[in-house]
């Protein structure tokens, strides 16, 4: 949809054009920015957001590189995987 096609006082829906606001911006290019790391080391987004964000919240800042995309999946890859 291009910005032409809006009629007067039309709105687009959430698009990565439009964050709502400086802060949900800065959030929106935070979360993108994590995905396109991820996609750059061969990591599923998914996967990743979805272990990281169940561990970060009893982890201290010293302790917060073990998040980097690349340094995950090197744990995530030496980690058995349960049932084998």
């Amino acid at each position: 949809m291009s910005l032409d096609s809006w009629g007067p006082g039309e709105t687009p829906g959430p698009t990565p054009l439009f964050a709502g606001n400086d802060r949900a911006g800065a959030n929106h290019a935070r979360l993108w920015s994590l995905i396109a790391s991820c996609e750059r080391h061969g990591v599923d987004p998914q996967r990743y957001l979805t272990s990281v964000l169940a561990k970060i919240g009893q982890t201290s800042a010293a302790e917060l590189a073990q998040f980097l995309p690349d340094v995950w999946k090197a744990d995530d890859e030496a980690e058995p995987v349960a049932g084998q």
